[in-house]
């Protein structure tokens, strides 16, 4: 699209869902404690990051967008 944010921003949501998977997968499957651990806390920091991509994306698309600083 030419708008390095956006571009940035839709190529990272289905990045960050595979991560996901790939934790809960771990989940289902693993006995290992710290591991399950490491997943959990994947799960729960990707879904945060998802969400706030998602509103950044409706603030975008709206014209409401702000200079933010991570």
């Amino acid at each position: 699209t030419n708008d390095v944010d956006l571009d940035f921003v839709r190529g990272m949501i289905p990045h960050h869902q595979g991560a996901i998977e790939q934790a809960q997968i771990l989940l289902k499957y693993s006995k290992n404690p710290r591991l399950k651990r490491l997943a959990g806390g994947i799960i729960a920091t990707q879904r945060r990051e998802i969400r706030f991509m998602q509103a950044w994306l409706q603030e975008h698309a709206a014209g409401s967008e702000s200079e933010d600083n991570m």
